[in-house]
């Protein structure tokens, strides 16, 4: 057993109850106890005799405590299993929270995979293009060459005489 005690306005409030019983029980029977006596004595308390209360407020104090007794108990329970599902519904909450999160996960790492799928395919096309854009003007340049080439043979011949080059050969 373990006694609990309170002082209220100068008056001192004990009981004892079971260890099983906690702290918030007696002590809420004790809250009861001392509102309850105050307001029902109220200052005369302060003069009165050893006991001269006791005939007249024990009757209610045994109701308080059967009332606590019967009524806390449940009430107790009542809130523990309140506290549980409380508990219960936070967990459940988390739980979903980190489900959430691993599918937002799932949906990154599929999204990357593309993401990555689409680079190697991107640097193929710009591999491709730049092969193409080389090539292009590497045929562009083999063009103009020709062009010139062409150019300076049709100028020769022209002022050379002919296809043959009869005056520039005799000279």
């Amino acid at each position: 057993y373990i006694f609990h005690y309170m002082v209220v306005r100068g008056i001192t409030f004990l009981t004892m109850a079971d260890d099983a019983a906690g702290f918030a029980l007696p002590f809420a029977f004790l809250e009861d106890f001392a509102k309850s006596f105050l307001a029902m004595y109220g200052a005369t308390v302060h003069t009165a005799i050893a006991l001269a209360m006791q005939n007249s407020y024990g009757p209610r104090l045994k109701d308080l405590m059967d009332s606590f007794n019967e009524n806390h108990q449940a009430e107790a329970m009542g809130r523990l299993r309140m506290q549980i599902d409380g508990i219960h519904n936070v967990l459940i909450d988390n739980i979903d929270k980190i489900l959430q999160r691993g599918e937002r996960i799932d949906i990154l790492v599929d999204q990357s995979e593309r993401l990555n799928q689409e680079s190697v395919q991107f640097r193929r096309q710009a591999r491709r293009l730049k092969n193409a854009v080389w090539w292009r003007s590497v045929r562009v340049g083999l063009m103009f060459l020709l062009l010139v080439a062409t150019l300076g043979t049709i100028i020769g011949m022209i002022s050379c005489g002919g296809v043959t080059f009869p005056s520039c050969r005799n000279s």
